[in-house]
Parts: structure tokens; sequence; C-alpha cells
């Protein structure tokens, strides 16, 4: 079967193929190469227009760019051969597919969007006032609530990534306690999946939902050259008519080259100080302070206090009434983060960060004289 064919499958098809039909799909080898071959379609156009984009395609540099119209909000934007082609890699196939803040739980659906909310707010308020994260935002927007989701904290956002060897990763790993792991032939129900999308770019309002994180203090999303598609209570990510969907079948010599190339997970997931902190926020004993219901009043938690209260008991779940969270880095662990900061990480990003760019001019007249 080919790529565009399993692009055409219906959800039906794809939760009831036969093991037969599963033999005949590509590997996520298939889906990397096939990826390739879009992005130098694309070079090819580029080349073409004569745009000045064409910096863009300089995987490991970044431009400062605003990724909202009408907006001086600074970013600054992971370059790479997909420039423009956002992925999402999944290991197995979700219908419908909503972000962790909206899956089913054993509790009740507004209890769980609460404590998700404050658990992801405590772990704001770990950063919120740390040097370097300041420092950062003096040049660059920082998502806050984004950085949560990467660290596995549930919201409403979906990750995406414009680097098909991240969007690979996750699409033929599994993750077993902090470890990532290759998927063998046959996992789960023997597919994954990669979601493909590439925005008109004459029409901004495409990208209205998508979020650039591109670099950030933070190692995760940084190495997982990450954006994120903020989504609405019901909304189906799989249902969504802009992304194509790729089907492919788990191999277990494919996903251990994948793996491999990843260095075994610390090229797109390292274990950093970080995760610890998100691990310790996320445990149902951890004690949210008031700090994180006062922060949550940004991000749309209106209840009073004693209704909060409420739910945070009859969930097992206490409340501190200080307004600094318990989970934070030592003293030896922020010393280290500073020294590292000053000694590698500013003249890195200084070293990676390319000059701005014009606007692209999509006016007629640019086109026609470009061909």
């Amino acid at each position: 079967m080919s790529i565009p064919d399993t692009a055409a499958l219906t959800p039906e098809e794809i939760e009831h193929l036969s093991p037969n039909r599963i033999k005949q799909l590509p590997t996520i080898l298939d889906i990397v190469e096939y990826i390739s071959t879009i992005e130098n379609r694309q070079m090819r156009e580029d080349l073409k227009m004569e745009y000045d984009w064409l910096k863009m395609n300089q995987e490991g540099k970044y431009m400062p760019v605003s990724d909202q119209p009408r907006t001086n909000i600074v970013k600054f934007f992971p370059c790479s051969q997909s420039t423009f082609t956002f992925m999402r890699g999944q290991n197995a196939y979700h219908r419908p597919g909503y972000p962790s803040i909206f899956r089913e739980t054993d509790i009740d659906a507004g209890d769980y969007w609460l404590i998700s909310r404050l658990r992801a707010c405590e772990f704001i308020l770990t950063f919120l006032n740390h040097p370097i994260v300041n420092e950062v935002k003096m040049n660059c927007k920082v998502e806050d609530m984004a950085i949560a989701q990467h660290y596995e904290i549930p919201t409403e956002y979906l990750d995406l990534t414009n680097n098909k060897w991240v969007a690979a990763f996750f699409a033929a790993t599994y993750k077993e306690g902090n470890r990532y792991l290759p998927t063998k032939t046959g996992y789960d129900k023997g597919v994954g999946v990669v979601y493909i999308y590439r925005p008109q770019m004459h029409n901004p309002n495409q990208f209205d939902k998508i979020s650039t994180l591109g670099f950030q203090y933070f190692e995760r999303p940084t190495r997982q050259s990450s954006f994120v598609y903020k989504m609405e209570k019901g909304e189906d990510f799989d249902s969504n008519p802009h992304y194509i969907r790729l089907v492919f079948r788990h191999d277990t010599k494919a996903s251990e080259m994948i793996y491999a190339m990843a260095y075994e997970q610390e090229r797109f997931y390292p274990n950093d100080e970080w995760a610890e902190i998100a691990s310790q926020i996320k445990r149902n004993d951890y004690p949210l302070s008031r700090g994180s219901i006062v922060l949550s009043r940004q991000y749309g938690v209106n209840l009073p206090e004693e209704e909060i209260r409420q739910i945070l008991t009859r969930n097992n779940i206490s409340l501190t009434d200080q307004y600094q969270p318990l989970a934070h880095l030592t003293y030896e662990q922020y010393i280290d983060d500073i020294r590292r900061w000053n000694e590698y990480g500013r003249p890195n990003i200084n070293r990676r960060i390319l000059p701005p760019i014009p606007v692209m001019d999509f006016s007629p007249e640019r086109i026609h004289k470009s061909k």
C-alpha cells in the first residue's frame, strides 16, 4: 500500500485493519522518506520564488518571528527542512483525538480539569521567577502553559513539531517508566500514525491555533522543535480536515533505527531536573499551594476558593496556605543551572539566532515575476 493510499483510509478502516492488510502498510522509515520528498519539492519551489525564507531551512538555527498575525510577540522559531510543515507522531491510532486534559479519567471530568489546571499552575510557579527564565522573557515570549504540557502535566494542548525525526521518534517508541523504548512489530494494534499539516502561507488565520515554542530555557521543548495546537473541549484532532493522516505498521527493525538515531531518547527527551519537579507535582499526595489558585485565575479558573477547596478535599488532595510550591530546584541545582547558562546556554543561543527576515510578499505581481 502506498503512503498516499494510507491517507485515504477512513477511521473505520484503520480500526478494522486485518493482519494481512497491516503487512502491506509502509514502515515509519517509509514515512520519513516520504516527508523528505515533500521537503525537497518545497525547497525547489522556494528557490523559484527567491524568498529569503530559504534561510529557515538551516536546522539547528532559530529565526525571531511573530507566529500570530498583527502582533509584535517574538518567538525563536526552530529552523527545519520542513519549515512550515507541522507534524505529530503517535504510536497508536486514537479516535477521537483529545488533548490530555479532556480525556476520560476515573474522576469527574470537571474535577479533573480543575486539578490539572492547578497542577500546571503549580509547575509554572516553580520557574516563574527563575532568573534565566526572566532573561529569556526579555527577548522571547515563554509559553508557560505549553511548557507544563511538555513536562506531561495535562493541558488543552497537543504537541506538534516541524522536525520529521522528532515526529518519527514519538511514533516509533512507547514510554515505560521514565524511558522510551522502540516499538516492536505488532505493538498495540500493529499500527501508528503521523499527522502532517502545511498551512497556506497567504492565509495567516490558519496559524491561529498553532503556537511556537521553539527555543526555550527548558531542554525538552527546545530539542523537540516544538509547537503546540490549542484545542477546545469536544474538539477532535483526528477529524481536523487540515491534517493528513499517514498510517504505518510497527516494525521492530525500523523502530530500532529511529531509536538509535535519537540516541536512545536523549536527543529529544532528556531527563532534566525539571522533569523530576513535574513528577512530584503530578503525584496525588503532593499538596497544592494557594499560589496555584491565584495564578490559575489567569488560565480560566473562576470558581470561588471555597468551592476549589471542596473539590480538592473530595479527591484527597491537600492545600497549603503558602503561596510558593513545595517542589523546587535544590540550591546546588540552581547554582549549576546558572553556571551552565552563563558558560554555554546564552552563548549557544546567541550563535543560533538568525537575523530577522522581511515579510513574505505574496502579491500577484511578485508571484507572476517569479514564474
